[in-house]
């Protein structure tokens, strides 16, 4: 099975036209031969994964030594949130925890 045969299932299911338990408009539609489709149905998830999933790189930071508490605008951030937000990596979180940090030191 490659990619591009896989893609063309995927295609004519996800447009939701042709019942794909029908092997006969599942095979017309698709152009793949019965054995291809059976072959699919029977390992779709493996397929999905190894063709449609984004492969997950990992990467491995080194993590630093904390520091003493940082200061922002002279709030106090303690060096594990520095820490947390290095290991997530995910800017939109960072900055509302800082700005919720920012409105509950404030009292606001």
């Amino acid at each position: 099975m490659n990619k591009e045969k896989f893609r063309r299932y995927e295609m004519v299911r996800e447009a939701g036209n042709t019942n794909m338990m029908n092997i006969g408009a599942g095979c017309d539609k698709t152009g793949l031969s019965r054995k291809e489709y059976f072959d699919i149905m029977e390992n779709y998830d493996k397929y999905h994964k190894e063709f449609l999933e984004p492969k997950k790189e990992v990467i491995n930071l080194p993590v630093p030594e904390p520091k003493a508490e940082q200061s922002i605008e002279g709030i106090m951030i303690p060096p594990d949130f520095f820490l947390w937000s290095l290991q997530n990596a995910k800017p939109r979180k960072i900055l509302m925890k800082l700005i919720n940090m920012y409105y509950k030191v404030r009292g606001q």
